[in-house]
């Protein structure tokens, strides 16, 4: 598929695939999987169930009580961070990324330290990856879909390039098909880890 892969956008970062709600797995200091029970708080987020897992660790849905909204609560494995600068680095790519406002990029709200692993607070989105609609569609996606699809992935590119941050990894698994057809760009960021 064309949306793959962008001329720009390099590197390696696997966007969090949907996983069994009933999983409370989340990582750990020594980068194996221990559980991370739901009501933990991570900063002041509530964590309220595991939303998916990836190779550089897990997604929760959890509530942040001070604006009453859910969120997206990303936690980096330790063993995917490789030390302390790239913790450091981690944090200043999110804080790059928060500055970054447009409707086809996923915003993101905070980031920080949970004990030897960083966290990033994202904006919560109910529907499905762009690899999971694919996978619905073995004929394809009719082109009106794909187009549009394309566009709004061109557009927030655009911004946030614009704005001096590069995707790094653009595919199928990171860009998100909300409700009422919306498309939000997932991952930048935690794509420059990968080395």
């Amino acid at each position: 598929s064309h949306l793959d892969s962008c001329a720009s956008c390099r590197a390696a970062m696997a966007a969090a695939a949907r996983a069994d709600s009933n999983d409370t797995t989340a990582p750990s200091g020594t980068g194996t999987l221990t559980p991370l029970r739901n009501g933990t708080r991570v900063g002041r987020y509530e964590v309220q169930s595991v939303a998916g897992a990836g190779g550089m660790g897990v997604i929760y849905r959890a509530l942040d009580p001070t604006l009453n909204r859910t969120v997206a609560l990303k936690l980096v494995r330790p063993d995917r961070l490789n030390g302390p600068e790239n913790a450091e680095r981690l944090l200043f790519e999110a804080k790059a990324m928060a500055r970054v406002v447009h409707p086809e990029v996923l915003p993101v709200f905070d980031a920080g330290h949970f004990g030897d692993e960083v966290f990033i607070a994202m904006e919560w989105v109910e529907g499905r990856t762009l690899r999971d609609t694919l996978a619905q569609h073995p004929g394809g996606l009719p082109i009106a879909e794909v187009l549009r699809v394309g566009r709004a992935i061109a557009r927030g590119l655009a911004k946030a390039h614009e704005a001096g941050v590069i995707h790094r990894d653009l595919k199928p698994e990171n860009v998100m098909l909300g409700e009422e057809e919306r498309v939000k760009i997932l991952d930048f960021g935690i794509a420059k880890l990968r080395g």
